[in-house]
């Protein structure tokens, strides 16, 4: 919470200094040490609270509480450094044209296979929105309850004496598809959550929360899972800091075209949220007796997860040419394609995420007490039901 306040007193103070007509006397190199003196502020807040003290000692709580703080630095530079002083008129309440709205996926929308995974919200009524996200919310509620209780009954996902990663073996797979279900569901209860109380209490409108997350069915390539299927939770964020980075490149370094600016923009995206996950993963890990912390160690979780997609994207584009070249034009796949596809998506995560899984899970990521809930809705039946 400590972060999250120096961040609104430091955006607060960025606004009163950034207004218009300006201080007398500021020259924009003047506004550029301010914001950059007030980010690295809050950088260093976040660096002592984080990556040098300890956690609790729960692993599955210390590294969300982590990877919370890390998002709050990311948004910080968003708003403190890398938007100018005119990309926060919106903020100041002078009216801006084009200016996208709340919705965590671009404003224009792209075709969807059901109605569930549409950039935008059905047009719902008030009444009828809220009950529609209040059983969504139950829905998956319920489905996290059982899924942890499944994890309690996986021996490979309770603490075990010996933290360094475990070799790779076959069940990775389901471990990573139980894995980021969980994720799914509980993403979807925070947001969900979020949704009813902002909209409940007549502070948003309907058309300002869409759907989280697209359709499965839309992910038959890592590319399409990145980009229609998984939550845009931080893109606006790490694709400004991402543009900054590119930006401020020497010129002859800087990318001279759009087709080869993003990329490296795509790259830098995937570094950055391997970095935001990664400090998670450091202050969940440190605090634990026997935990291997060396660099490669380190560098060999979580952070190999992310950084590793880009590598997926270009093995994908790399098919793609050869199919091209070979075939001539390629149409929308069929169906015995897209089967391929799921079957390569399914592949490619159960590598890539081993990484994560596997330095985690024997730290027992998924069994610890903050993870909630767990065995409640079979509690409840069973009084229901008088077992």
């Amino acid at each position: 919470m400590a972060l999250e306040a120096c961040l609104i007193g430091f955006l607060a103070l960025k606004l009163w200094l950034f207004r218009t007509p300006p201080i007398y006397g500021s020259t924009p190199d003047s506004r550029a040490a301010i914001s950059w003196s007030l980010f690295l502020a809050l950088d260093a807040l976040f660096i002592k609270r984080f990556i040098f003290s300890p956690g609790t000692g729960d692993v599955f709580f210390d590294h969300a509480v982590a990877c919370n703080a890390a998002t709050t630095v990311f948004i910080g530079f968003h708003f403190l450094v890398a938007i100018p002083g005119s990309g926060l008129n919106p903020l100041l309440g002078i009216p801006v044209k084009n200016v996208p709205r709340r919705g965590l996926r671009p404003p224009c929308p792209t075709p969807k296979s059901h109605n569930k995974g549409s950039d935008l919200p059905a047009q719902l009524s008030r009444s009828a929105f809220l009950l529609q996200r209040t059983m969504h919310f139950l829905l998956n509620f319920f489905l996290l309850d059982i899924l942890n209780t499944i994890a309690h009954r996986i021996p490979l996902l309770l603490p075990s004496s010996s933290l360094n990663p475990r070799p790779w073996r076959a069940y990775e797979l389901p471990l990573t598809l139980l894995h980021a279900a969980m994720i799914y569901v509980g993403l979807n209860i925070m947001y969900d959550s979020y949704t009813v109380l902002s909209v409940g209490l007549g502070c948003t409108g309907v058309d300002e929360w869409p759907w989280l997350f697209g359709s499965p069915a839309d992910a038959w390539s890592v590319k399409r899972f990145w980009g229609k299927l998984w939550h845009q939770l931080m893109r606006n964020h790490l694709t400004s800091t991402s543009t900054y980075i590119v930006e401020s490149l020497p010129p002859p370094f800087r990318p001279a075209s759009q087709r080869t600016k993003w990329p490296i923009q795509v790259k830098i995206i995937f570094l950055l949220s391997g970095l935001l996950h990664l400090a998670g993963e450091h202050h969940a890990l440190r605090s634990l007796p026997g935990v291997d912390m060396s660099t490669s160690s380190i560098l060999g979780g979580i952070f190999m997860t992310f950084a590793l997609q880009p590598f997926g994207l270009f093995l994908e584009h790399l098919f793609c040419r050869f199919c091209r070249a070979c075939l001539g034009h390629m149409g929308p796949p069929n169906l015995l394609e897209k089967a391929l596809g799921y079957l390569w998506v399914l592949a490619w995560f159960s590598f890539s995420m081993s990484f994560y899984t596997r330095r985690m899970m024997g730290a027992g990521f998924m069994t610890g007490w903050a993870n909630i809930p767990r065995g409640w809705s079979l509690k409840a039946a069973s009084f229901l039901l008088g077992i």
